[in-house]
């Protein structure tokens, strides 16, 4: 597993990984569900795909104001940890700030406690690539956005990895209100 110092102090896991380390997960999830039978090359191969089709679905405006710069060299596009490298800013939204996480930063996390079977709900879940990693090692993963133009890029990112990803697994939804008494999303 590629492992490397993250490019920003902040990332969308970060609140995930904090209730992890609190052990507040320990309420949500399952300890008994089985881990994934997959070897370890062919979860960073799939971790990688997905990291390079979620930066390939970004528009070009998306990626100027994250890089700073007009066009992404091919070396940036097919290189996750280079694309970290190239993102010199956060995009600022109208509810927040989107800089999306490095999956070889928290996959050892995911990897130690995600499960088959498991719900995860990503609250601002950006190009959804936390989402994404989550169905992979088996957990019904639900992307919450508010930005309907970083969902638009989840949506075809989800499309692009329908055969990695299964859908059923990679629930995404966009602008969703919780009223009092409502017990789930929509």
């Amino acid at each position: 597993m590629s492992i490397h110092r993250p490019a920003a102090p902040f990332t969308g896991a970060a609140v995930f990984l904090a209730a992890l380390c609190s052990g507040a997960a320990a309420d949500f999830f399952p300890a008994s569900a089985a881990r994934s039978d997959a070897p370890p090359s062919a979860r960073v191969g799939a971790v990688r795909r997905i990291q390079n089709v979620c930066f390939a679905a970004r528009p070009p405006s998306l990626l100027k104001s994250l890089t700073g710069h007009d066009a992404v060299p091919a070396e940036v596009r097919d290189d996750p940890a280079r694309q970290m490298k190239a993102f010199v800013d956060v995009d600022r939204r109208e509810k927040g700030l989107f800089y999306p996480t490095s999956l070889d930063d928290v996959l050892d996390a995911f990897e130690s406690e995600v499960r088959p079977g498991m719900r995860l709900l990503d609250l601002g879940s950006g190009d959804g690539r936390v989402v994404f990693l989550s169905a992979l090692l088996g957990a019904d993963a639900t992307g919450v956005e508010w930005e309907e133009s970083l969902h638009r890029i989840a949506l075809e990112s989800r499309d692009r990895l329908a055969d990695l990803v299964p859908k059923r697994r990679a629930r995404l939804v966009v602008k969703v209100y919780i009223r009092p008494g409502r017990g789930s999303l929509p």
